[in-house]
């Protein structure tokens, strides 16, 4: 399974740095921090060692506490510090998978991703990757770089791709419009591009890639009402097949949208039937984006869904009380916020215990949420129930 997972990713690359890959590791982590250690295999000619080592060090090692740490490693982090003086005169295929594979570990050295942009834009318009392309935006974008010229230049080789009748698939563009978007670049002309393609290609994108292409819009709210549509009709058709986890990013993102009434009802009306499902964060989620509608988006439909969702919220509240003994006080100031925000507080008891939590808080992170504790007190005035 490993050996295909590199080739799956490393047959787009040709010569004698793919042949490293071809070899299934069968080091421990122990061995491959040894590799990084030793001097030798910092040349042009063993440097392929090394970059290798980035990934089976990744492919073993996936948890996410352990992606959190490796950023902080000291072995890691001298490796890389010893890499980058070699990047410029790296092989163009070597620095393809070297982005690829500081990524996967969320390394975001500025010296090492400075260098790399450098030889990426010098070598650009002479590389064919066609087939890796949109996941290399990808890794500029989450590595936060911010060189204009490295984006208006990825703009240009997408915008050529599409020109030569190159469509992207369901994963490419997903990748695509989340880079761009996150990274806040790319021209009006860019985006009427890409939108040309989903369209293109709607009956063939996954319901998960549609969710992350509607995910990226959020940061810009750059999105025209019928090309919203288009998205979210698919995704009505698809909704039934999805699991839990996409039926709430479809109702959240409608909200969060101001998506067309018609899905919103639909959306409600399905995970209305199935309440069941919703986690804490799920609490949390529906209730801030609900809460943060305009009074004139506040519907009757809108209110039936959050006197249900207040209802079961209470039931998961009482069962915390009796079975779990457990509160979080940061869960619920953003939940009653919601709750709030539709004038509702059925159960008073748990308002004037979180009123009480916030009163003799010592925590000095509440200070991030100062504005919504604000408003919750304010409300509880309204409704007398503080004194």
């Amino acid at each position: 399974m490993l050996s295909r997972l590199y080739k799956s990713y490393f047959r787009v690359l040709n010569g004698r740095f793919l042949s490293t890959y071809d070899r299934i590791p069968q080091a421990t982590l122990e061995n491959d921090l040894k590799i990084l250690k030793n001097e030798s295999n910092y040349t042009i000619k063993d440097i392929p060692n090394v970059i290798r080592t980035y990934f089976f060090i990744y492919s073993k090692n996936k948890s996410k506490i352990t992606l959190k740490n490796w950023p902080h490693h000291h072995i890691i982090i001298e490796s890389v510090k010893k890499l980058t003086p070699l990047i410029s005169s790296m092989p163009s295929d070597s620095i393809l998978v070297l982005i690829k594979n500081l990524d996967y570990l969320r390394i975001k050295d500025n010296d090492a991703w400075s260098a790399i942009e450098e030889v990426f834009i010098q070598r650009a318009h002479d590389l064919t990757y066609h087939e890796i392309l949109p996941s290399i935006i990808l890794c500029f974008a989450r590595t936060d770089r911010k060189n204009n010229k490295l984006w208006v230049l990825l703009e240009e080789k997408i915008m050529s791709e599409i020109s030569n009748g190159q469509q992207f698939n369901s994963n490419e563009i997903s990748n695509i419009c989340k880079a761009f978007l996150n990274a806040g670049y790319g021209s009006e002309a860019f985006y009427n591009k890409i939108k040309e393609n989903v369209e293109a290609k709607i009956d063939h994108i996954t319901s998960l890639d549609l969710i992350k292409i509607i995910q990226s819009y959020l940061s810009s709210k750059n999105i025209t009402p019928e090309f919203l549509e288009v998205l979210f009709k698919k995704l009505a058709d698809k909704f039934l097949e999805m699991d839990d986890e996409m039926k709430l990013s479809c109702l959240k993102y409608a909200i969060l949208l101001r998506g067309n009434e018609k899905h919103i009802i639909f959306f409600e009306e399905i995970i209305g039937k199935n309440i069941n499902m919703l986690n804490d964060n799920d609490f949390i989620d529906l209730s801030v984006s609900y809460g943060g509608l305009e009074d004139s988006k506040k519907t009757e439909d809108r209110k039936k869904f959050m006197v249900l969702l207040e209802k079961h919220y209470n039931k998961i509240y009482q069962m915390n009380l009796k079975i779990l003994k457990k509160k979080n006080i940061y869960r619920e100031i953003k939940i009653f916020w919601g709750f709030s925000k539709f004038d509702l507080c059925s159960n008073q008891k748990a308002w004037k215990n979180l009123l009480n939590d916030i009163a003799v808080s010592e925590d000095q992170s509440m200070d991030a949420l100062k504005d919504y504790v604000k408003e919750l007190q304010e409300f509880a005035r309204s409704k007398n129930l503080v004194s």
